[in-house]
């Protein structure tokens, strides 16, 4: 990892409140720059990818969300109780979806 204003520890709290908020609210909460909590979702998403536990998944949805001219893909679980984004792509494509594909096993 390169060097951050920021320890990996305290990066949660930021990139937490950036889920829920723009990342310039989320680092005037924690008196930061906008760029500091954006490091921080950086930093914990692949944590998180890397360490995230898919085994449970029985049931899932492709959506696809378009912003200006580009499209996302987002794969979601959804079984009883559990609601949750296991991933996101860039493009609508078979090639998107089979990458996801690959990282869930």
């Amino acid at each position: 990892m390169e060097k951050s204003a920021v320890t990996l520890a305290l990066s949660y709290f930021p990139a937490r409140c950036a889920e829920d908020m723009s990342w310039d609210r989320a680092g005037r909460i924690f008196t930061v720059s906008w760029h500091i909590a954006s490091d921080s979702v950086g930093y914990v998403v692949p944590w998180g990818m890397a360490h995230r536990d898919v085994s449970g998944v029985t049931a899932i949805r492709v959506d696809e969300l378009t912003y200006g001219q580009k499209c996302l893909t987002l794969v979601y679980q959804l079984d009883y109780g559990n609601r949750r984004l296991l991933g996101i792509g860039l493009d609508r494509t078979q090639e998107t979806l089979g990458n996801f594909f690959i990282l869930f096993g």
